[in-house]
């Protein structure tokens, strides 16, 4: 009786010890660098916010917050194309902030946006790049 009683804390304090570690292991830690705001929007996407997720996404979690509503994703980039993925999000006319983040890292928070189209590029626990353009991007 007393070994399985010795059996079970131990088991336990394992349980505990990994719970607290896996927490941690998947946040990211990055810095993130924003471009200068573009006051245009692309007439081929009209009134559409559409965030481009390119370089430097393997297997990453991206939540993301729009208007109050939450989403969730699983990106990597394809290498042959450049890009992991794109979301478009509603109309910019309705638009009142986006947050999203990656690995649970640094949240990203945007406000007041006048063009469409970003851009994000991720060097991995490093720094989080978002770029606003007005121009459309295309991937071959």
């Amino acid at each position: 009786m007393k070994l399985s009683f010795n059996t079970c804390v131990l088991i336990i304090l394992l349980f505990f010890s990994c719970k607290k570690n896996s927490s941690n292991r998947f946040k990211s830690n990055y810095d993130v660098v924003l471009g200068a705001k573009e006051d245009s929007i692309n007439k081929l996407k009209g009134d559409v916010l559409t965030v481009f997720f390119e370089t430097g996404f393997n297997k990453d979690f991206l939540s993301v917050k729009f208007n109050g509503e939450k989403r969730e994703y699983l990106i990597t980039t394809d290498m042959s194309m450049g890009y992991a993925d794109y979301i478009e999000l509603g109309k910019l006319s309705k638009f009142e902030s986006i947050e999203f983040s990656i690995n649970n890292g640094k949240n990203v928070k945007l406000e007041n946006l006048k063009s469409n189209l970003i851009l994000v590029n991720y060097i991995k626990d490093s720094t989080l790049y978002v770029d606003f353009t007005n121009k459309f991007v295309t991937y071959h």
